[in-house]
């Protein structure tokens, strides 16, 4: 099993299937508007089954299906996003029917994962910033629609946790000058994943046009991933965490990419569209994308007898 695991991961790297612009998004972030990038290629990929209306995944290594929170708020913002280029009623009822589900499957402001990754060492239950930040957006959204106040209380709940320490509960790690950084695997040693505290700090944007309870913390973290994004830049490529440094997949680097470009536009800090830009680069060099899959493949070799599930 080994070998056909390693193949697909491989496989993944190159993935050519995904376009420059995949996650490119016309419009300028706005309060409560358009989600901050284009997600239907996200969702295509994993959102392909659902139960009830509502997606589920697949462990690669089990074959058992369960709720992943971030698929189902990716699908819920992608939803979001066609309803405003067609008012229907369909659509809608589709979207607060998720942001229903996050309501009445909430563990005290949170979404575990039923699922253990052994490469992060985790065991079932674990939280993630990723997730509360994209729940948080889903729930801005949907109070912004209906004024329910269920929503937004749960939202200020979710970053409640969210902003907290990983030892205390929450989903954040803090640097010695107690600066945050939003992890998407809220475990210790924290893996600073770059897609995941993006992702994250969205979420406390969306929550920022509707309260100002967490703008304190959102300036902290931004200023944190400022600091931290050059620890991200390989030399001639980015990498996925900064636990394991080695080269992300080509999808997840152009992920990082428009990440960044979003980032610079939202902000105005320079570092964010310096490295969108040094990335792109990257990508453009045949040569570096080269001793990226060379890279990739030496790592996952490494780790294929583990089998995650993949989050």
């Amino acid at each position: 099993m080994k070998i056909p695991r390693f193949l697909r991961a491989l496989g993944e790297l190159r993935d050519d299937t995904i376009r420059p612009n995949a996650y490119s998004s016309l419009r300028a972030p706005s309060p409560l508007g358009g989600y901050y990038i284009r997600l239907d290629g996200i969702v295509r990929r994993n959102a392909q089954l659902l139960d009830n209306g509502i997606p589920v995944r697949t462990c690669r290594s089990t074959g058992t299906t369960y709720h992943n929170p971030v698929t189902i708020c990716f699908y819920a913002l992608d939803i979001w996003d066609l309803c405003l280029d067609d008012e229907s009623a369909v659509l809608r009822s589709q979207f607060l029917k998720i942001a229903d589900w996050l309501v009445e499957h909430n563990k005290e402001g949170t979404w575990p994962y039923a699922i253990a990754v052994p490469r992060y060492a985790t065991q079932n239950g674990w939280k993630s910033a990723m997730a509360q930040g994209l729940a948080i957006s889903v729930l801005c959204r949907a109070y912004s629609w209906t004024k329910a106040h269920r929503y937004l209380d749960l939202a200020l709940q979710s970053a409640d946790v969210a902003s907290r320490a990983i030892v205390a509960g929450g989903c954040s790690s803090f640097d010695a000058n107690g600066l945050p950084f939003l992890e998407e695997v809220a475990v210790e040693p924290a893996a600073h994943i770059l897609n995941g505290a993006v992702f994250a700090q969205w979420g406390f944007f969306d929550l920022g046009h509707l309260t100002d309870a967490f703008r304190p913390f959102l300036r902290q973290s931004v200023a944190r991933l400022a600091q931290d994004v050059p620890s991200f830049d390989l030399g001639y490529w980015s990498t996925y965490d900064s636990i394991h440094r080695s080269p992300a997949r080509r999808s997840y680097h152009i992920l990082h990419i428009e990440q960044m470009r979003t980032m610079h536009r939202m902000t105005g800090m320079p570092v964010f569209g310096q490295y969108a830009e040094r990335w792109t680069h990257d990508m453009r060099m045949p040569i570096h994308a080269v001793r990226a899959l060379a890279v990739k493949a030496c790592s996952v070799f490494k780790e294929a007898h583990q089998g995650p599930c993949g989050i």
